[in-house]
């Protein structure tokens, strides 16, 4: 399968996944200050942060990281990173809580990606 089709697949499942898990967070462990985003909104946030930071972390890391598992690490905690920005910015949340949902977003979207690819 060619790797840009891969890259849609996984793009696609990103968003996805981050986004069920950016609902449940923001219906559940942080209901107070994020409650009152609608579920099109939160969808449309986890597609900006995940189409903002994957295909750096698919086409232009590996130019500088050829082994996956270094690629894997670094990559992972430069999205975390500009994720926990995006979040802190658009959602409004204080830098832990933004932390927290980024790491939680991108831990769950690597194990799912994991699982299913």
């Amino acid at each position: 399968m060619p790797y840009e089709i891969m890259f849609l697949e996984a793009l696609g499942a990103t968003i996805g996944v981050e986004g069920l898990v950016l609902l449940i967070l923001a219906r559940t462990l942080y209901a107070r200050g994020l409650s009152n985003i609608s579920v099109p909104r939160l969808f449309l946030i986890a597609f900006f942060t995940s189409f903002a930071t994957i295909p750096y972390l698919w086409f232009l890391l590996p130019y500088f990281i050829a082994t996956y598992w270094k690629l894997l690490v670094f990559g992972e905690i430069g999205v975390w990173l500009v994720e926990t920005i995006f979040y802190r910015l658009v959602l409004v949340a204080d830098l832990k809580q933004a932390a927290l949902i980024s790491l939680i977003c991108n831990t769950v979207s690597v194990c799912v990606g994991w699982i299913i690819f």
